[in-house]
């Protein structure tokens, strides 16, 4: 699991820099970053519309560490 979220970040720089080039390769630099903005805006503006503002209906609202624990125990069985 950690190498398959390792290897998209990776990916996900290696592809950044080589689109990026071909970007400022026909257009001026500046292009890339206002991009980036949009991309961004764009970003918050998806969490904003999908992210739940309330917890879950099943939460008490009070974990403790023990059960934070079961839970990094748990996830990798």
């Amino acid at each position: 699991m950690i190498s398959i979220v390792s290897g998209g970040l990776f990916m996900s720089i290696l592809l950044a820099r080589i689109i990026s080039g071909v970007i400022t390769q026909y257009e001026s630099w500046r292009i890339v970053y206002w991009i980036s903005f949009g991309l961004q805006y764009l970003m918050l503006i998806m969490l904003f519309l999908f992210l739940p503002d309330y917890p879950p209906a099943h939460s008490s609202g009070h974990i403790t560490y023990f059960k934070i624990i079961y839970t990094i125990v748990k996830i990798p069985v």
